[in-house]
């Protein structure tokens, strides 16, 4: 791993992800707004079965790609992949919302992980969860606010 030997402090990792949170938020096309139809019966099963089996088959495969990669691959870029792969069933724009989603919903990740870094120590294991929870609630509660109010505020380059 390239990155691994360098120790940089908590709040300027923060910082570093924040900013390429926003960059590639910044990236994304606004996209078209797209008519939604329900889905078929069969979409939440084969979405649940599917990320059954790549979750199952990261974890065969997690002695080759030892423990951090393993658990890298096994949150986001799983559900990520998942959920565009079945959001591009209604087409390209759908796929594009549904990125633009989670990369505000990365904010609150990003957020909650900073909190219970700077707080588990110092303030027990309790506090430094609810101090995380209440801050990713905080931000996601933000980020909707931003979406309902002003999408075009998000600073999408248009396509």
């Amino acid at each position: 791993m390239i990155l691994q030997p360098l120790a940089l402090p908590v709040i300027a990792v923060a910082v570093i992800v924040f900013a390429s949170l926003g960059f590639a938020l910044r990236l994304m096309p606004l996209g078209s707004e797209s008519r939604t139809t329900p889905p078929p019966r069969w979409d939440l099963p084969v979405r649940m079965i599917t990320a059954t089996l790549v979750v199952v088959g990261i974890t065969e495969a997690a002695p080759a790609l030892g423990p951090k990669l393993s658990g890298v691959l096994g949150a986001f870029p799983v559900y990520a992949a998942i959920l565009t792969v079945f959001g591009h069933r209604s087409g390209a724009a759908s796929a594009t919302q549904v990125l633009r989603g989670l990369l505000l919903g990365l904010f609150g990740f990003a957020g909650f992980f900073l909190v219970l870094a700077l707080l588990i120590e110092r303030a027990g294991l309790a506090l430094a969860f609810a101090g995380a929870i209440a801050t990713t609630l905080a931000i996601q509660t933000a980020s909707l606010i931003v979406v309902l109010r002003a999408p075009k505020a998000l600073g999408a380059i248009a396509p």
